[in-house]
């Protein structure tokens, strides 16, 4: 048997995705439409709007501050509010 042979889904194949009937009828059910649980954390991640600055400090104080905020990461360690 060559390489060939042994690829599945290849380009121009066609392969059932397992939950396309859910995509294209709009049953599908997607995280957001999942009730959030007691507790959750989320996380937002806040990067440079430079591509290749360099990054002197970083000021934490006012994500601290925030209501809900429950910690801070970054590059030199983190911090509890």
């Amino acid at each position: 048997m060559s390489a060939a042979e042994d690829i599945v889904g290849a380009v121009h194949t066609k392969v059932r995705h397992d939950s396309a009937r859910g995509h294209v009828t709009g049953s599908a059910r997607y995280i957001d439409d999942m009730p959030q649980l007691p507790g959750t954390l989320e996380v937002v991640l806040v990067t440079s709007p430079y591509a290749h600055a360099k990054i002197v400090s970083i000021d934490v104080s006012a994500a601290r501050a925030a209501a809900g905020v429950s910690w801070c990461g970054h590059g030199n360690g983190y911090s509890r509010p």
